[in-house]
């Protein structure tokens, strides 16, 4: 039976390097930008995913202009900077 999804689980700590190069690429080349990172149940499920995330999060609100909102309240946000003309 051929295998399903991406093989192997990654260490709690492979899958937070991803989620950082995304984060750094974003910060550098995409100022006042947005970052979605898609979580699915079976890499963010476990206990040692979700504590590398958290951490990740605390971390990355240091930075000047990072905000963790949800996607409506960042489409707010772009909306009243970024009025309709016309």
């Amino acid at each position: 039976m051929p295998s399903q999804g991406q093989g192997p689980m990654k260490a709690p700590n492979e899958v937070a390097d991803v989620w950082q190069a995304e984060f750094e690429f974003a910060y550098e080349r995409v100022p006042g930008g947005l970052l979605t990172l898609t979580m699915h149940p079976e890499v963010t499920g476990r206990g040692g995913r979700l504590r590398s995330l958290e951490q990740l999060l605390d971390a990355w609100t240091s930075f000047p202009g990072v905000a963790i909102v949800r996607l409506d309240e960042f489409v707010e946000r772009w909306r009243a900077a970024h009025p309709r003309v016309g």
